[in-house]
């Protein structure tokens, strides 16, 4: 569910993405923020920074979920 999860609903006004080590290895976060304050992990694969197709992947996979840039995000 967590990755099906659609956003067409939500507003996130900020959007983060950072490696951490998690679990043995390195795993990219995904991080919106409304406007209200609340964080929400939006997103998640395991990836070093360096690795451009699996962060193209999770973020076309966002916006597949109906994330909308549209309103502009920081």
């Amino acid at each position: 569910m967590f990755d099906t999860r659609r956003f067409d609903r939500e507003e996130s006004v900020i959007l983060w993405a950072d490696v951490h080590p998690l679990w043995g290895g390195p795993l990219l976060l995904c991080i919106g923020v409304t406007l209200e304050g609340q964080w929400h992990v939006l997103g998640f694969v395991e990836s070093s920074v360096q690795d451009l197709a699996s962060i193209r992947g999770l973020f076309q996979d966002l916006l597949g979920r109906e994330l909308s840039p549209d309103q502009g995000l920081l």
